[in-house]
């Protein structure tokens, strides 16, 4: 069985956690105040010099909105349960909380 490990983030952590919370708000934030001035055809691919080669609806924005809300959640539960992860190797008693690995085990 693994260990139970509580990680405690330093201040460093946490101002990334901020920054990562501010610029996923913020760019959902953006979406929703300017949604309905939105084009409802944005192009969707560029060819090499820049011109746009597809385009789609407005709606494909929430798309995207909803896989970087998916994906910032699962970051950051993921990083809250360490143990919860298989990292290839036995535990032992004598894991310490900065040490997610032993080498004496594996």
């Amino acid at each position: 069985m693994r260990p139970k490990i509580k990680i405690q983030l330093t201040r460093f952590d946490w101002a990334l956690e901020a920054i990562a919370f501010l610029i996923w708000s913020g760019g959902l934030l953006f979406l929703i105040l300017n949604f309905e001035t939105t084009p409802n055809q944005i192009p969707t691919h560029y060819d090499h010099t820049g011109t746009p080669t597809t385009s789609g609806s407005k709606n494909s924005l929430w798309v995207l909105a909803a896989i970087s809300t998916s994906l910032y959640v699962l970051l950051t539960v993921v990083a809250r349960f360490p143990a919860s992860r298989s990292w290839g190797s036995a535990s032992c008693a004598h894991h310490s909380s900065d040490s997610w690995s032993c080498c004496c085990c594996s």
